[in-house]
């Protein structure tokens, strides 16, 4: 009798590190065999007549790594779906550190509505490949935004999952190579909605009823389109941040992650907005509560008669800065989005620190020759031209020096 190939035998090397022992009664085993702090450890696994030759291969790696599928936790194999999820979520929102409290609820509303039903009853290790689809495809044409976000966060589920070993099968949530060959690519069917903007006309609309009509959302309006800040910066002021003439943004409410606090010049707007808002404490108070992210927007709304939003007058702010020509950085700056580009900055290698020689040039860059005439056509600059600081190199003018030569050279060129 063959078993994995190999006849009867005391012992006989199927892989490295994986070994066949064959016992005088004629049971047969696999021998996990390798080095530990340089001594050779053998461990018997798993009786050969009982298990594939696939499951023997992953035997040796399990031992080395220090884990032993026989020492699992306790549950894990009945450990269904509906039962793992808070445990996880609550893990995902440790580690992921959420700054935003929304951020665990919508997780558990999405999984709740669209997994839950499906997936609930199972077992972590009984989900397979086509179950994710039968979860996700409903839904992946009429609301692509939502099946992507669910997929991701299935697949977060599942990766818990295993690194804590409810399972150990492969993540069947993933895109590449598994779930791209069931269904389109998310580009392919999403098609990308921005933000509704106010034109500059509607913004002095809003403005001047918000000031006429005072009221904490009024005020909260006033100020987000005074300092072209995101709704949960600004929902979330307090007086506290409001240091004179600025308005200190505390890190945590960053959507960049700079761990440094975002400073706010107030303008005169803004500050029409501070009267209008609460005295101490947060800013933007009714009823005794902060009032609902989804309430500058509904106003916005009613006052304009037609679908905006709140975070679409930072586009607003951006068509008013580019009409009256501010400084690109300066305004992304404003906009708290100086951390993404694009970025304008030249890139440089150093190959050398300076030449102290190089090449004769005149005042037009044309290149001299050893007789003291421009060799026609032929222009420098740089650090491959002398004579340009005389005897001597001066600190800290190779880029200047590099550059306006090069202007000069080029200009020169252009009229030869």
């Amino acid at each position: 009798m063959n078993v994995w190939g190999v006849e009867r035998m005391a012992k006989e090397c199927i892989t490295p590190n994986l070994y066949l022992l064959t016992k005088a009664n004629g049971s047969r085993y696999s021998i996990a065999r390798f080095k530990s702090n340089g001594k050779q450890i053998e461990h018997s696994r798993d009786n050969a007549d009982t298990i594939s030759l696939r499951e023997a291969k992953r035997s040796p790696a399990r031992v080395m790594v220090g884990f032993d599928e026989t020492e699992k936790r306790p549950g894990t194999e009945s450990l269904c779906f509906a039962d793992a999820l808070p445990m996880a979520l609550n893990d995902i929102a440790e580690i992921k550190q959420w700054r935003n409290e929304k951020s665990h609820l919508q997780w558990e509303q999405t999984l709740r509505d669209y997994a839950l039903p499906l997936l609930g009853p199972l077992a972590l290790s009984d989900i397979t490949r086509a179950d994710i689809p039968a979860v996700i495809k409903p839904i992946w044409f009429t609301k692509n935004e939502t099946a992507s976000r669910l997929r991701m966060r299935l697949g977060a589920i599942l990766s818990w999952a295993i690194h804590h070993g409810y399972r150990t099968d492969a993540n069947p949530a993933v895109w590449k190579a598994n779930l791209e060959f069931d269904l389109p690519s998310k580009g392919k069917v999403q098609t990308v909605e921005h933000h509704e903007a106010l034109t500059l006309d509607e913004a002095r609309k809003v403005v001047s009823y918000c000031l006429s009509h005072p009221s904490p959302v009024s005020a909260a309006i006033l100020f987000g389109i005074a300092t072209a800040s995101r709704v949960n910066e600004f929902r979330l002021a307090t007086r506290e941040e409001i240091d004179g003439d600025v308005w200190l943004v505390p890190p945590e409410r960053r959507k960049d992650g700079h761990p440094l606090l975002h400073r706010v010049p107030l303008s005169s707007l803004a500050k029409k907005a501070l009267e209008m808002a609460a005295a101490e404490g947060p800013l933007f108070v009714a009823n005794g509560r902060i009032i609902a992210s989804d309430s500058p927007r509904l106003k916005l709304i009613a006052i304009l008669g037609r679908k905006v939003t709140m975070h679409g007058c930072r586009s607003t702010f951006r068509d008013w800065c580019a009409i009256n020509g501010i400084d690109h950085a300066l305004a992304e700056k404003a906009l708290i989005k100086i951390e993404k580009g694009p970025f304008y900055i030249m890139p440089a290698t150093a190959v050398l620190i300076a030449t102290y020689c190089g090449v004769k040039i005149n005042d037009q860059a044309q290149v001299i020759d050893v007789f003291g005439e421009p060799i026609k056509q032929l222009y420098a600059a740089g650090e491959i031209t002398g004579g340009v600081h005389g005897a001597a190199y001066m600190t800290g003018t190779a880029w200047g020096k590099a550059m306006a030569f090069g202007r000069i050279a080029a200009r020169s060129a252009s009229k030869n």
